[in-house]
């Protein structure tokens, strides 16, 4: 008999909010590759004028 292997696909998410000045990371997050992009830009607290990036590929 045959071994069967099942392969499952697996996704992360990196979201990240970079300091404007020194372009280094004040936060990251970690979520599933299901998480919908605006929950997570709700739930932060980005200054006025904060520029937001979502990425689709």
């Amino acid at each position: 008999m045959g071994r069967i292997t099942r392969l499952r696909k697996g996704a992360l998410k990196l979201h990240v909010v970079l300091d404007q000045e020194g372009m280094l990371p004040a936060f990251a997050a970690v979520t599933a590759g299901t998480a919908p992009e605006m929950e997570i830009a709700r739930a932060w607290l980005l200054p006025r004028g904060s520029l937001v990036v979502f990425d689709n590929g």
